[in-house]
């Protein structure tokens, strides 16, 4: 094989396997409920 062949196959897998682990690393969350106290002087407009 060519040195370019060589080349660009490291490329190729290198690729693939940083978007293989970055898109395992990525999980989302559940969301959380926060309830905060809200004073009545504010909901007063």
């Amino acid at each position: 094989m060519s040195r370019m062949l060589v080349v660009l196959i490291v490329v190729l897998v290198v690729l693939v396997g940083g978007m293989f682990f970055l898109s395992n690393r990525a999980h989302e969350t559940q969301q959380t409920r926060v309830e905060k106290a809200v004073s009545l002087a504010n909901l007063q407009g």
